[in-house]
Order: C-alpha cells, then sequence, then structure tokens
C-alpha cells in the first residue's frame, strides 16, 4: 500500500514526524467535541463566540493577532474566544449594560417589539383576503414576469414569516437576557483572567495583540473600547500583579 500523503503542516515543517501532526489533530477535534458539548448545556456561550469569531473574520489586526496568540502557546482558541466576547460585553464598573446599543432599542422596546411585528402580520393576512390588496394585483405593477411571480408567492407567505420571526425574537431575547444577567458585572475582573491566562500560556503579556482583538470585538459589540488599549491592559495587569504579590508576601508573614 502507498504512504499517507503529506499534510500542509509536515510540507511546513518536515522534521516533526506525521505522529505529532496526528495527535494534535485528536486534540483538537476532543476539544471541540468538549466545547461544543458545552455550548448545548449553556448556550449563551455561543453569544459571546461568536462576537470574537465575527470581529476576527471582519479585522485584518485582529485576525494577525488572534493567529499570533494562538500560535504563541495559547491553545485553546474556543476559551479565548469565549473570554474576549466577555470582557468586550460585560459593563465596567461604573458603566450601564449597554449589549443592546446597536439595535437602537432599550430592552423594554425589543421586549414589546415581538408583538408589533405579529400585529403587522395579522393585517397583512387581512390586506392579503381583500378583493382590492390581494397580491394577485401585483401582476399588474411594473415588474418582470418573474418578479411579478416571485412577490406573488411571498406577499401571500410573508405574515407566517413575520409571525416566525416573532416568535423567534422573542425567545431569543429572553435566553440571552437571562444570560447577561448572569455574567460577570464589571469588565475589569474578566479582563484579568484574560491577562492572567495569556501570561500563564504563552509566557508573555502580548498587550497589543490581545487589545487589537478586544477593541475589534467591542466595535462589533458596539460597546465601548475604553480600557481595552494596550497601555490601560499593561497598567491592569501590573497593579493586579503588584496585588497578587503583596498578598501572598502577607499570608507567608503571619
Amino acid at each position: 500500500m502507498g504512504s499517507k500523503p503529506r499534510t500542509a503542516y509536515e510540507t511546513l515543517f518536515p522534521t516533526i514526524s506525521r505522529e505529532f501532526w496526528e495527535k494534535q489533530e485528536e486534540s483538537r477535534q476532543r476539544r471541540e467535541e468538549r466545547w461544543r458539548e458545552i455550548e448545548r448545556n449553556s448556550p449563551g456561550i455561543a453569544i459571546f463566540r461568536n462576537l470574537t469569531t465575527r470581529a476576527v473574520a471582519s479585522d485584518k489586526a485582529a485576525k494577525d493577532s488572534f493567529a499570533k496568540l494562538l500560535s504563541s502557546g495559547f491553545d485553546e482558541p474556543e476559551l479565548l474566544e469565549v473570554l474576549v466576547g466577555l470582557a468586550t460585553v460585560s459593563r465596567r464598573k461604573s458603566g450601564k449594560n449597554n449589549w443592546l446599543s446597536k439595535t437602537r432599542l432599550t430592552p423594554r422596546q425589543l421586549d414589546y417589539f415581538p408583538k408589533r411585528v405579529r400585529d403587522i402580520a395579522a393585517q397583512i393576512e387581512i390586506l392579503n383576503k381583500d378583493p382590492f390588496f390581494s397580491p394577485e394585483w401585483v401582476t399588474t405593477r411594473g415588474l418582470s414576469q418573474s418578479g411579478k411571480k416571485i412577490f406573488a408567492i411571498w406577499f401571500v407567505r410573508l405574515p407566517v414569516l413575520l409571525q416566525a420571526y416573532a416568535a423567534f425574537l422573542e425567545a431569543h431575547f429572553r435566553d440571552t437576557s437571562r444570560f447577561m444577567a448572569k455574567r460577570s458585572s464589571e469588565r475589569t475582573k474578566i479582563l484579568k483572567r484574560l491577562l492572567v491566562g495569556i501570561r500563564e500560556k504563552t509566557g508573555r503579556p502580548m498587550y497589543s495583540m490581545l487589545s487589537n482583538v478586544l477593541m475589534a470585538t467591542a466595535q462589533v459589540a458596539g460597546t465601548p473600547s475604553k480600557g481595552l488599549d494596550p497601555e490601560s491592559l499593561k497598567t491592569l495587569d501590573s497593579n493586579h500583579r503588584r496585588t497578587v504579590s503583596a498578598t501572598k508576601k502577607a499570608k507567608s508573614d503571619r
């Protein structure tokens, strides 16, 4: 039998054995399955991961920085995605919960919005049954033949689609609101955990790399980026390390 074709990794790193890369692949598969289980048990986790993955996909600096963090030793991208997303949507100590800022709706308005959609769906259904406003009249408008056919079908189905959208929005807003309410109330606490984790896994603070990913994710989330720049992260990390060191020293002196 012929040998297996060389993988991209083996081509790039010919001195590293195939067995090594096979073990890495097995480890990745086990990790991904573990995270799928985590998200099944706690669906809100996917919200934070999604924010980060969207930021990394749309911002080159964030993409390069995220890759650098992983290649430097942070070997669990899913955990990094969760912590970054969580840090960017968690409110600052004196700030308000503004995770809805991009919707331009208050929580009360968004809570009521599905009812508005249902009311519109009901009114469209009434109009569709009216002899003067039936979707059949679309054939008299200045559209192409294919346009007339498509719109005539979808105008009839529109109320059903709107009812389904209202149900989705109502359930998703309820579940997301509950999950957001349970998260840590302070961005600083999450950032400290993130900085400690990066230093432990990579041996370096990597403030600029982390800042690029955090800033891009905050942009996607529509939340303030204050305190996410490299200098602020460095100050936070330094203060936290001094506090931890002083605490340990105080305990050892007792």
